[in-house]
């Protein structure tokens, strides 16, 4: 159980609330949880299914908007849509994850991260992977998959229950939309020793895409590889990229970051 009071201002707790994880989704609350109502559009507003969320047994809801008429336990965090990477960081611990490894880009995201599993599993190295199928890991129980990248509370979450299994690699798969949307939050800063690997395939002409990849965070060019000028790949020429990819990724495993153009 985690104390909320780790995460808050304790003077804005009505009680000491001990619970299991964080949601951002009302139908993933079970009875123990807390619900965070992010509004962040009038079309996306967490706050209408904070009734849903307490019928599914939430002890407390987050909310960037006042509630002062409602009874119920319902706490203002101001700012709310700015803070989940400090309440994901302050809910969640990985120590024993030393490298996480982020794998992007258009095409071949979910193999690579098969590639790079069944290595890990043939050099009798304990990892676990979240791709857009699935995810599990050395001990872990397999689950399905509904999204590429899962929100920052379901994601450290993850990274937690690998970490409780003595797991020291995890693989990722993140899509542009989460970098954008914040999902990874901050977990390359989180432990010097923790590497975020970007893998993309080829470039597209769409400047934001390329701005979202670029920016993800603190990163700086180590190498271009094969960089083409061409925006596609043929099949083959991607089944030749991952393979090398693998190879390669197991030469630089101590190396920092590394954006890997193909």
């Amino acid at each position: 159980m985690k104390n909320l009071k780790n995460l808050l201002d304790g003077s804005k707790l009505k009680s000491d609330i001990q619970f299991k994880k964080l949601c951002i989704n009302s139908n993933d609350i079970d009875p123990g949880d807390i619900f965070v109502a992010l509004k962040n559009s009038s079309k996306r507003d967490g706050n209408k299914y904070i009734d849903h969320a307490f019928d599914n047994g939430a002890l407390a809801v987050l909310s960037g908007i006042h509630h002062a008429n409602d009874s119920r336990n319902i706490i203002h965090v101001s700012g709310l849509e700015e803070k989940l990477a400090d309440l994901a960081n302050k809910a969640y611990a990985f120590n024993q994850v030393k490298k996480i490894f982020g794998i992007t880009g258009t095409n071949g995201k979910t193999s690579t991260i098969h590639f790079l599993k069944q290595l890990h599993e043939q050099l009798n190295m304990k990892v676990s992977f979240f791709n857009s199928i699935e995810n599990g890991g050395s001990g872990l129980e397999l689950r399905s998959s509904n999204m590429t990248t899962p929100d920052i509370f379901k994601l450290y979450r993850f990274l937690e229950i690998s970490s409780e299994h003595n797991i020291e690699n995890s693989l990722l798969e993140v899509s542009s939309h989460a970098i954008h949307q914040k999902r990874i939050g901050d977990i390359e800063n989180l432990n010097k020793n923790t590497n975020i690997l970007i893998h993309i395939h080829y470039i597209t002409k769409m400047l934001m895409y390329s701005f979202i990849k670029a920016h993800q965070i603190n990163f700086y060019w180590i190498q271009k590889i094969s960089c083409r000028k061409k925006l596609m790949l043929t099949s083959k020429e991607i089944i030749i990229s991952q393979i090398w990819f693998v190879l390669f990724f197991y030469l630089r495993l101590q190396t920092k970051t590394l954006i890997y153009q193909a």
